[in-house]
């Protein structure tokens, strides 16, 4: 019983950190093109940049980090 309890536990540890080990870059329109911006440790911190950024919700968006 003892083995199953530590597994679970292992296998919560390491899927708890991959979804913490997650980044967002936000993306924003620039006379037309798409560019690259900020990366955020996580999708609400993301969300909220888009509010104060300059070019505007309608031209922002956020994406999971791929590098």
């Amino acid at each position: 019983m003892k083995k199953y309890l530590f597994i679970g536990l292992s296998l919560a540890l390491v899927s708890s950190y991959s979804i913490a080990a997650t980044d967002y870059v936000m993306y924003y329109k620039d006379n037309g093109s798409w560019q690259k911006g900020e990366v955020y440790p996580s999708f609400s911190s993301c969300q909220n940049a888009r509010e104060f950024h300059w070019a505007g919700r309608e031209n922002t968006y956020c994406v999971i980090a791929d590098f």
